[in-house]
């Protein structure tokens, strides 16, 4: 069920948009994660910070 407040807007899928926005995160994580295997997500998550890229956990 959707909470009452909610309203679809027309024309916009918001299933496939979070795609397009966070295609560059999305890259860098995996292209990340396939160079050091064996890091867990958080150490994955600060190598990412140390290279300036300001992404929320969250959107990771």
């Amino acid at each position: 069920m959707r909470p009452s407040g909610y309203r679809a807007l027309p024309g916009i899928d918001r299933r496939s948009d979070w795609g397009r926005r966070d295609a560059e995160a999305i890259e860098a994580l995996g292209g990340l994660a396939e160079q050091k295997a064996g890091l867990g997500f958080w150490k994955l998550y600060d190598r990412l910070r140390q290279a300036r890229h300001d992404w929320n956990h969250k959107r990771l």
